[in-house]
C-alpha cells in the first residue's frame, strides 16, 4: 500500500533533506507557516458557532473536517519527517483533540487515525513552533495558543525486533553501532548502539540490525559493512565498530508531457511533471495516481485521455504490462495522449426566449440530436405566451430532426412559438361523439393533467351504463400514445382520442392438476382498472390445495403466463392460473413424489434360478441368478429430477434422461434421494464412506463407496438385476420388450429411429415389466466394476469389491441394434462423463 505520490526525488528530483531527526526541515517551516496563516485568516474571518460538546482530558481524537470551536479543541496539523511511504494521513493531514489533553492521553487515538504500511510505525515525535521543534513530552497539554491550531511531526521506522539477550555477566563484549549510506535511509532512534559477547556472529544480529534500518521508498538494503568491508553471515566481532547498511535505490523516475489532439492546442493539463516508482513496477499499477492528476483545461472539458506512448508522441503505445525497469531508461518520458469524447454544442435563441442555463450542452461524439434534446430543451426559458417549435443548426434553416447525426462542435437555436394550442378530438361514432366545438384553446406548455377534465366534458358515450372512459391518447404522432397527466403540451394542434372500455370485466380462474377451485370458477363484474393486489384475496379464497401441495403464485392466462404482480390492472376479461409446488415428498403406492417431478417404481418379485446372458457372448454366457425381490424405476432420472435434487431448482422441470454426470455423482444422487424422503431418510442410505454417508465431496475426490445392499435407499441397479428387469424376467426377450428385429422401433430409440438425438423418457412402448428406454435412447450405469468371472447360481451377486472400469448397459441412441440387446455389456471409467450415459434406480421394498 501506498500512500499519496512522491514527486520529489533525490539528485536533480529531490530537495536535499538534513537526516538529523532534531532538525526541521526549511520546506516543511513555509508548508507549515502557510498553513498557521491561512487557519489564522479563516479563523477570523469565519463565522462563528457554539460547541456543543463540552472540554474533555480523555484524549478523544475526531478525525473530521469541520472546526470545533476554540474553546473545546485544538486542530493538530500532522507532518511526517521520515518515511512518508508508509503511513496514510487522515483527511487534510488534521485530526482534532481535546482541548486540555496532554499527549499520553491522545497519542494512542492519534496513532490510530493513520494507516501503516505493515512492519512500521511510528516514532520521534515532535513538536513544531515557527522553524522550532522539540521532543514531544507525555505531559505536554494541547492548548492550542491563539490559532487553535498546533502541529506534531513524526517519523516512521520498521517496528524493531527484540534485541539479542544481554551479554552474561563477566564476558568480554564488544559494542556496535548502526547507521545507513547513502543519506536515503535511518535507523530507529533508542536503537542506535548494540553491546554483545566478543566473537558474536553477524548471522545472529542481522535480522535486528535490519529491523531497526528503515529505506525511504523504493529503496533497499544491499549489503552490510563493517568500517568500509563487507561482511558476510560468517563474520565475528572481535572489537567495537561501526556498522553499515548500504542502500541501493530502486527508483525509476517518469516525466510526463500532454499531446495535444488533432491540433497544437492542449486541451488536458496534468498536475504532475514527474513520479518515481518502484523498479519493476508495471503502468497498470501506477496509472490511476497519474490519471487522476490528468485534468481537462477550463473550457475544454469534452476532452479526456486517451493512451500514452514511450520516448516521443510517435513512440510505442505502453500498455498495463509495460514494466519500468531501471536497466532500460533512467528516467521514462511518458506523452499522454488526449483525445476528443464529447461535442459541445452553444445554445442561442431567438426572442420568444428568455435565456438557456446551462448555454452549453455536451453530446457524445456522433451522438444522435434525439439523445440531447431533452437536456438541451430544460435549458430554456421562455418568455409568456411562447413554447419552443424547433430546433435548427445554428442560424441556418437546417431544422434538427431526432436521428440528426452531431459529428463537431457548432451552435444549436431554439425557435419559440405562440403560446396557444389547439387540441382536436377524434370522433367514433359507433362508441361517442363529441359535442361542438370538438376542440379547445390552451396555453402552450399546459400539462395533460390542467385540461383533461374540460376535454372529457365534451365527450358523449353511446352506452354510459356500460362503459366508461380509461384514459387518452395523443394520436398525432407515427402511432398513438397514452397521455400521462404530467405530458406537457408544445404542439400547435394537439390530437387526442379516449380510451373507451367496459366499466366491469370477468376474471376466469384457472388451475393445475394439484389444485381444485370453487365455483363459479370466475369473479364476476370487477370494475375495470381494479388492481390485483385489491381481489387477490378473493381469489385465493376459491382455492383448495391438495395433500403435499402449497400454493406458489399466480400467473397470467397460463401456466407459463408471466407471474401476476401486485399492480396489474384488469382493464379487460382475463384468465389467471394458480399454480401449485410441491411441498413435503412423499410416497403414494408406487409412485414417489416431490415437486412437479413423481416416479413410479416397478416391483420385481424374488428370483429363483432366473436365466440370464446369452448364447454367444462372451462376457455374459447363459447362467442362472437367484435375486431378492427389489423395485425399479419405470424410466431413467430424468434432468427434472436430478435438477431439482441436485441443484436446489424448484423450478425444474423435463422429461429428458439426465445424462453426462459420472459414476460416483450418480451414486451421490441415489443417497440424496433416499434422504429427501421422510419414512427413508439418512439411516436407508446405501452409501457410505469411511463410515460417512457418500457425498458431493466424496465423488469430487473419486473415493470408492461401500454398499450395503440391504438397506431400502435408492441405489444403482446390479448388472444381474437390471439384465433381469430388462429381458422382461422369465419372459427373456432380446430386446428390452421384444425379441423381433422389425419391431425393435417401437420399444427402442437407436440408430435406425433416434435421429441422432436423444429423446424424452415413455415416448416408445414399455417392456413385460412396464419398464421404458432399457434398450437404447441413454446407456445406464450400473454398480458392478468390470468381471469376466460369472458364478452360476449366484444369490444377489454384486460382482467383485475393486477395479477399474464400471458397467453401463441398454446401449444408446447413437447404437445399432446388436449394442441395444439386454445381454450386450459395455465398461467405461468411473469418472468419465458421457453426453448418452445416465441411469435409473432400484430399491428394496
Amino acid at each position: 500500500m501506498q500512500f499519496g505520490y512522491t514527486f520529489s526525488t533525490d539528485n536533480q528530483y529531490e530537495t536535499a533533506k538534513t537526516q538529523q531527526f532534531g532538525t526541521y526541515r526549511l520546506n516543511t517551516v513555509i508548508m507549515l507557516t502557510a498553513l498557521f496563516i491561512t487557519f489564522f485568516l479563516t479563523a477570523c474571518s469565519g463565522s462563528k458557532s457554539a460547541a456543543k460538546n463540552p472540554a474533555s482530558n480523555t484524549g478523544s481524537v475526531t478525525t473530521t473536517q469541520k472546526k470545533d470551536s476554540p474553546s473545546t479543541a485544538v486542530t493538530v496539523e500532522l507532518s511526517v519527517d521520515f518515511g512518508e511511504g508508509y503511513v496514510g494521513l487522515p483527511s487534510d493531514n488534521k485530526i482534532t483533540v481535546a482541548k486540555g489533553s496532554n499527549w499520553a492521553g491522545v497519542k494512542t487515538s492519534v496513532i490510530k487515525a493513520l494507516t501503516f504500511e505493515p512492519g512500521y510505525e511510528a516514532s520521534s515525535w515532535m513538536l513544531v513552533s515557527g522553524q522550532e521543534a522539540k521532543l514531544l513530552e507525555d505531559s505536554y497539554t494541547f492548548n492550542g495558543g491563539k490559532t487553535g491550531t498546533e502541529a506534531v511531526r513524526f517519523s516512521v521506522y520498521k517496528t524493531p525486533l527484540s534485541p539479542p539477550p544481554a551479554p552474561a555477566a563477566g564476558s568480554k563484549t564488544v559494542k556496535l553501532s548502526f547507521g545507513c549510506t547513502p543519506n536515503s535511509g535511518a535507523v530507529t532512534p533508542g536503537y542506535e548502539t548494540l553491546t554483545v559477547e566478543k566473537g558474536t556472529a553477524w548471522k545472529d544480529i542481522k535480522s535486528y540490525a535490519e529491523s531497526i534500518c528503515t529505506p525511504k521508498l523504493y529503496r533497499e538494503i544491499e549489503k552490510w559493512q563493517a568500517g568500509a568491508a563487507d561482511i558476510s553471515d560468517t563474520y565475528r566481532f572481535t572489537e567495537n565498530c561501526s556498522l553499515t547498511a548500504v542502500l541501493k535505490d530502486n527508483r525509476v523516475f517518469l516525466q510526463f508531457f500532454i499531446h495535444p489532439s488533432g491540433s497544437n492546442t492542449e486541451h488536458l493539463k496534468i498536475g504532475i511533471d514527474q513520479l518515481a516508482v518502484k523498479n519493476g513496477s508495471t503502468w497498470g499499477k501506477v496509472k490511476d495516481k497519474v490519471l487522476t492528476n490528468v485534468k481537462p483545461i477550463e473550457g475544454y472539458e469534452n476532452y479526456d485521455f486517451d493512451k500514452i506512448s514511450l520516448g516521443s508522441a510517435d513512440g510505442k503505445i505502453i500498455t498495463d504490462d509495460f514494466i519500468f525497469k531501471t536497466g532500460d531508461a533512467e528516467q521514462y518520458k511518458l506523452y499522454i495522449h488526449e483525445k476528443k469524447i464529447k461535442h459541445i454544442l452553444t445554445i442561442e435563441y431567438d426572442n420568444g426566449i428568455v435565456g438557456a442555463d446551462p448555454e452549453v450542452i455536451y453530446a457524445d461524439i456522433n451522438a444522435r440530436w434525439g439523445s440531447v434534446k431533452n437536456t438541451a430543451t430544460k435549458a430554456l426559458s421562455f418568455k409568456e405566451g411562447y413554447g419552443l417549435k424547433e430546433w435548427r443548426h445554428g442560424f441556418s434553416t437546417t431544422v434538427l430532426t431526432d436521428d440528426y447525426k452531431i459529428t463537431d462542435n457548432h451552435p444549436i437555436r431554439a425557435v419559440s412559438k405562440s403560446a396557444i394550442v389547439t387540441v382536436k378530438i377524434e370522433e367514433n361514432p359507433a362508441s361517442y361523439t363529441v359535442a361542438k366545438p370538438k376542440e379547445v384553446v390552451i396555453p402552450v406548455e399546459s400539462r395533460w393533467s390542467a385540461v383533461e377534465a374540460q376535454i372529457q366534458k365534451l365527450i358523449n358515450l353511446k352506452d354510459s351504463s356500460v362503459y366508461g372512459i380509461y384514459g387518452w391518447q395523443y394520436t398525432g404522432g407515427k402511432e398513438p400514445k397514452s397521455l400521462a397527466g404530467s405530458y406537457r403540451i408544445t404542439d400547435e394542434t394537439f390530437t387526442v382520442r379516449p380510451i373507451i372500455r367496459p366499466k366491469y370485466v370477468n376474471i376466469s380462474l384457472k388451475t393445475d392438476t394439484h389444485i381444485d377451485i370453487g365455483s363459479p370458477a370466475v369473479l364476476k363484474s370487477v370494475p375495470n382498472g381494479t388492481r390485483w393486489k385489491d381481489i387477490k384475496a378473493q381469489a385465493d379464497a376459491k382455492l383448495t390445495i391438495h395433500e403435499h401441495y402449497g400454493f406458489k403464485e399466480w400467473r397470467i392466462s397460463d401456466a407459463k403466463g408471466d407471474a401476476l404482480p401486485d399492480d396489474y390492472e384488469f382493464i379487460q376479461n382475463t384468465d389467471i392460473y394458480a399454480k401449485s409446488k410441491g411441498v413435503s415428498p412423499y410416497i403414494k403406492g408406487n409412485v414417489y413424489c416431490f415437486g412437479d417431478n413423481d416416479f413410479e417404481m416397478k416391483n420385481i418379485p424374488a428370483v429363483k434360478n432366473g436365466t440370464i446372458g446369452s448364447v454367444g457372448e462372451i462376457y455374459n454366457r447363459v447362467h442362472e441368478v437367484n435375486l431378492s425381490a427389489y423395485q425399479i424405476s419405470a424410466v431413467e432420472v430424468t434432468e427434472g429430477w436430478y435438477n431439482l435434487l441436485m441443484k436446489n431448482n424448484r423450478e425444474a422441470e423435463g422429461k429428458l434422461p439426465k445424462t453426462g454426470m459420472t459414476w460416483y455423482e450418480a451414486v451421490v444422487f441415489c443417497n440424496e434421494l433416499t434422504k429427501m424422503f421422510p419414512s427413508l431418510g439418512e439411516s436407508e442410505c446405501i452409501y457410505t464412506y469411511n463410515k460417512e454417508i457418500y457425498n458431493s465431496n466424496h465423488a469430487a475426490a473419486q473415493n470408492p463407496p461401500v454398499m450395503n445392499i440391504k438397506k431400502k435407499g435408492f441405489r444403482l441397479p446390479t448388472e444381474a438385476e437390471w439384465e433381469w428387469a430388462a429381458q422382461g424376467g422369465s419372459a427373456r426377450t432380446v430386446w428390452a420388450g421384444t425379441s423381433e428385429p422389425n419391431k425393435l422401433t417401437d420399444y427402442a430409440w437407436y440408430d435406425v429411429n433416434s435421429s441422432g438425438r436423444i429423446h424424452r423418457t415413455a415416448e416408445t412402448l414399455p417392456n413385460a415389466l412396464g419398464l421404458y428406454d432399457m434398450s437404447g435412447n441413454a446407456g445406464e450405469w450400473c454398480w458392478n466394476w468390470d468381471d469376466n468371472s460369472l458364478i452360476d447360481g449366484a444369490t444377489d451377486p454384486v460382482g467383485p469389491y475393486s477395479g477399474e472400469k464400471r458397467v453401463y448397459r441398454g446401449g444408446t441412441y447413437e447404437y445399432n441394434s446388436d449394442s441395444c440387446k439386454c445381454s450386450f455389456t459395455y465398461i467405461r471409467a468411473p469418472h468419465s462423463e458421457s453426453y448418452n450415459i445416465g441411469f435409473r434406480i432400484v430399491r428394496r421394498p
